[in-house]
C-alpha cells in the first residue's frame, strides 16, 4: 500500500514537472492555495513535505518560511514539532545564530520530550560556545 506521504510527494514531483518548482509549486501554486485554504485536508503535511523538498536542496529561506508557516498556522499538528525543529536548523544553517538558539529554546519550552530535545539540547551547546 502506498503511503500518503509516498502519494504526496509523487504529487509535487508530477506537478513541478509540468509547472516548474517555484512557479507552479511553491511561490504561486500550492502555498498560495493553501495560505487562501488553511482547513484543506492534511494542509499541514503538504506544507511540511515542501519544506523538506526545499530543505533538502540547501533553499533554507524557502524552508524556514513554509515550516514557519507550519509552525504558525498549524500548532497542534503532530508535525508542529518537526516543523519548529526545521526552522530552528534552517536559521542554523544560514548562520543566523541567535534566531536558531531562540527556536531551540522554544522547541525545548515546548517538546521538552520531544523526538529531537536530545538533538537541540546538543545544538545549544555547540551554539552557546561560539
Amino acid at each position: 500500500m502506498v503511503s500518503l506521504r509516498g502519494f504526496l510527494v509523487a504529487g509535487l514531483l508530477i506537478a513541478s514537472v509540468f509547472w516548474g518548482w517555484d512557479r507552479g509549486i511553491t511561490r504561486d501554486g500550492l502555498v498560495r492555495f493553501i495560505d487562501r485554504n488553511p482547513k484543506l485536508w492534511k494542509a499541514d503535511t503538504i506544507l511540511f513535505t515542501l519544506g523538506s523538498f526545499h530543505e533538502l536542496f540547501n533553499r533554507n529561506e524557502r524552508a524556514l518560511d513554509i515550516y514557519g508557516r507550519v509552525v504558525k498556522a498549524y500548532p497542534k499538528s503532530p508535525l508542529a514539532d518537526d516543523a519548529l525543529f526545521g526552522v530552528a536548523a534552517c536559521q542554523e544553517r544560514l548562520k543566523r545564530w541567535a534566531e536558531a538558539t531562540e527556536h531551540y529554546k522554544a522547541y525545548l519550552e515546548k517538546y521538552p520530550n520531544g523526538k529531537y530535545s536530545a538533538s537541540v539540547s546538543k545544538n545549544l551547546e555547540y551554539l552557546r560556545s561560539r
